[in-house]
């Protein structure tokens, strides 16, 4: 059977779970990532690199710098950390590190600290963030926010009609992987495969 044709050894997917943020990050870096998580059926085997980004975002909850004039809001902004969001309209759910609110504007900020810029799979979740943001308050951000604290990069995302359309076709992909069960077809990505976290199991398949 080919590769593309396998069903998981796993056990069946739920075409019915809700897509996360996380999800639309893991599909724009690979569209199989996704699917070989719900397979897994437990965390993924955690990376230097994700031991690494887990102790900076505890780190990050004490820093008092972290302020909203780091974002471009007034110091009287509020700010919420780690809010949770689930809009059943969408299908989509996630955790958003910051949400800033000046009354006039609200921007969720992901917050990464890995080396390197903001790459797609960034881009896409914080795309998501602004997606479940307009979906559960009725208020529409501008603008998501990538926060690369090793390297001090603030990549601001307009959230506009190419950014929905973005949001839509990785909904679409994701629920299509896990509706089938099948794994998506995908080229071999050099170091991509390397970093993945799950490639044993896509090797595996």
């Amino acid at each position: 059977m080919p590769q593309s044709e396998r069903a998981s050894p796993f056990g069946t997917a739920r075409a019915d779970d809700y897509v996360t943020a996380r999800d639309l990050a893991d599909a724009a870096y690979c569209a199989r990532v996704p699917l070989l998580r719900r397979w897994v059926r437990r965390p993924p085997q955690r990376t230097p690199s994700m031991w690494h980004g887990l102790a900076r975002h505890a780190e990050a909850r004490m820093e008092d710098r972290r302020v909203p004039e780091r974002y471009g809001f007034r110091p009287s902004a509020t700010v919420r950390r780690e809010v949770r969001l689930r809009s059943p309209d969408l299908g989509l759910s996630g955790q958003i590190d910051l949400l800033l609110d000046d009354g006039r504007r609200i921007v969720p900020v992901d917050l990464k600290f890995g080396e390197g810029a903001a790459d797609p799979a960034d881009i896409a979740q914080v795309l998501g963030y602004c997606a479940l943001v307009e979906a559960t308050t009725g208020r529409t951000p501008t603008e998501g926010i990538v926060d690369r604290r090793e390297t001090g990069q603030v990549l601001r995302v307009p959230y506009d009609d190419a950014a929905r359309a973005l949001v839509r076709d990785l909904l679409a992909l994701v629920r299509g992987s896990l509706a089938e069960d099948r794994l998506p077809t995908t080229a071999p990505q050099g170091n991509r495969c390397a970093a993945c976290d799950v490639r044993r199991l896509c090797q595996a398949t």
